[in-house]
């Protein structure tokens, strides 16, 4: 975790963006799926058995569609559910160093605020120079910033 403290030296407006991509989650989320997807698969063959054996009439197989159509809900939606967050990039003078950090909120702060000319304390996880923003200390009007 790494620790930046500074002046504020601009503020962008807050955009709507995707949320910052988490390896673990996302990683359970697709074993749990496929772990949902093999215990339900002999579920469904039999039921596409039993219907065209079952059934009178000669009918078209849909099985490929209709799989391809449940697979493109559940991948696209449920597996990966990325809605979008407000997102917020603010500029800070390092104090000790002189050097101007780039700092990204993901979400919406429920404690605190960030302006341009406010003194910060700011601890978040590096990502290629970009400071992503985890908690923070807000010195000219002595109040603690958190994300909901």
């Amino acid at each position: 975790m790494q620790r930046m403290h500074g002046l504020v030296v601009q503020v962008s407006s807050p955009y709507i963006g995707s949320p910052r991509p988490n390896m673990a989650g996302l990683l359970l989320r697709i074993l749990l799926w496929v772990l949902i997807f093999i215990a339900i698969l002999p579920f469904i063959i039999a039921f596409w058995v039993m219907r065209d054996i079952l059934s009178s009439k000669p009918r078209t197989y849909t099985g490929p569609g209709l799989l391809q159509q449940v697979f493109g809900y559940w991948l696209g939606i449920k597996l990966w559910n990325q809605s979008p967050m407000l997102i917020r990039d603010f500029r800070v003078r390092e104090s000790a160093t002189g050097r101007i950090g780039l700092v990204r909120i993901h979400g919406q702060l429920i404690e605190g605020d960030i302006v341009r000319g406010d003194t910060v304390t700011i601890l978040g996880d590096d990502l290629n120079g970009t400071l992503l923003f985890q908690e923070g200390m807000n010195h000219t009007i002595r109040s603690r910033i958190a994300l909901q």
